[in-house]
């Protein structure tokens, strides 16, 4: 079901609320790659996720930038799906890093994972979905539905 401009408002506050989402990939003889990363969501549901310098799923999107997203892990029974091109920049802008950072409440930017790890530095993954669907089986919310509304 096309989803109308107050299910998208919906979805993109469901989006906004969580902070973490899996990104999938795939190396160039098909093997899955699959993270569970902190991301960044601007306006047009394009996510920005950060990922240390050297790590597979960079090597993977360098050769095959086809990706998967999945926002939402529970409790309430609501997921965003969805899937595109990913583009990688070399860098992480000082303004996304503090975006990134400020979208997981009372983060120790000292003990993320992503810090600890970065011996050789960050790049910065966009993903501008092709497609997203939303599914919300929460029967207390007034947008449930038993079917996927396409977002995009």
């Amino acid at each position: 079901m096309v989803a109308t401009q107050d299910i998208k408002d919906k979805a993109f506050k469901f989006i906004k609320e969580q902070h973490f989402a899996v990104i999938a990939t795939a190396s160039t003889i098909g093997e899955p790659q699959a993270a569970t990363m902190g991301f960044f969501v601007d306006n047009d549901f394009t996510f920005y996720f950060i990922s240390i310098n050297g790590s597979r799923k960079l090597d993977n999107l360098k050769n095959n930038d086809n990706v998967a997203i999945v926002v939402g892990f529970g409790p309430q029974p609501m997921t965003i799906q969805g899937g595109g091109k990913a583009k990688i920049v070399n860098d992480v802008p000082d303004d996304l890093f503090q975006k990134m950072v400020g979208a997981v409440p009372n983060a120790d930017i000292t003990k993320w994972p992503i810090v600890k790890l970065a011996k050789n530095g960050f790049s910065t993954i966009i993903v501008r979905p092709s497609w997203m669907e939303w599914l919300n089986l929460n029967p207390d919310s007034d947008s449930y539905q038993e079917d996927f509304y396409k977002i995009i």
